[in-house]
């Protein structure tokens, strides 16, 4: 096996030129040496204006964790939030951002150390067995063996079973198909 300089020295035979370092980087979250360039980086950046409650990471690299005295991880987490102003509530101030992290402190970043992060969907169940329907504090009975979720507005169906627990089961997915023919 040819170590790292033998492979840096090759560079690549693609049409499109590929340094030796690009090769080398492959397969980690940054793919080329041009990603890692402030013109690239501004790319991915957050862009200004954010809302409150946007999703956000921060960006790692050697000129983001100089910025900060207490920089977050590289790919944490966080939550813009709303700071007070003279002029009201805003997100945002001096190219720097307001940002809940997930270790619970607050601190100001600049928008190009920062990109919208990946929300991940939550899973939602197709049906669940309850004791009774009092344990269902999240839905509203509208008919006979018909449920709605009082903050999604999901269809959702109950049946009594031989046991005297109920079966709630889901009737649509999130696209309006029936889950059940």
């Amino acid at each position: 096996m040819k170590d790292i300089w033998e492979r840096l020295s090759e560079g690549s035979s693609n049409s499109v030129y590929v340094s030796g370092m690009d090769a080398h980087l492959n397969g980690s979250k940054t793919t080329s040496i041009r990603d890692l360039t402030d013109k690239e980086r501004s790319k991915k950046a957050l862009k200004l204006p954010v809302d409150a409650g946007t999703r956000v990471s921060f960006i790692g690299y050697l000129g983001s964790y100089m910025c900060y005295k207490d920089s977050p991880e590289n790919g944490m987490k966080g939550e813009v939030v709303n700071a007070k102003s003279a002029n009201g509530a805003v997100t945002h101030h001096g190219g720097k951002v307001f940002v809940k992290f997930e270790d619970g402190r607050l601190r100001s970043v600049y928008a190009e150390h920062l990109q919208l992060s990946e929300v991940k969907e939550e899973k939602k169940l197709a049906s669940f067995r309850v004791a009774s329907l009092g344990d269902l504090t999240n839905f509203m009975k509208v008919a006979e063996g018909k449920l709605v979720h009082t903050s999604t507005k999901d269809l959702w169906s109950f049946d009594k079973g031989a046991d005297g627990n109920f079966t709630v089961e889901r009737l649509f997915d999130d696209n309006g198909e029936p889950l059940k023919v």
